[in-house]
């Protein structure tokens, strides 16, 4: 984790990070990375993500990894909502 942020990091503070399709795959890994750990925003899994599909726009693999993780996102907001409304909130 700390190799593939020392790598996103670098290639940000030179302004290349969406230049070189490449780099796509670990940016995608680090997004997975921040959304197993537990230990990000959603807002920082997402944005991740999406810098993947920024260098790679025609990458169904990046894609489907954001769908997948906007819908345990919806999940999770109902399965809240329905204990809530459960609970007599």
């Amino acid at each position: 984790l700390t190799a593939v942020c020392g790598l996103i990091k670098t290639f940000a503070a030179h302004g290349i990070l969406h230049e070189d399709p490449r780099l796509a795959s670990p940016l995608l890994i680090y997004g997975r990375l921040l959304e197993e750990t537990g230990h990000s925003e959603s807002d920082e899994v997402i944005q991740q993500y999406e810098s993947a599909l920024q260098c790679r726009p025609d990458w169904e693999k990046g894609y489907f990894t954001l769908t997948k993780y906007y819908d345990r996102l919806m999940l999770a907001a109902k399965f809240v909502q329905s204990s809530e409304h459960r609970a007599g909130k």
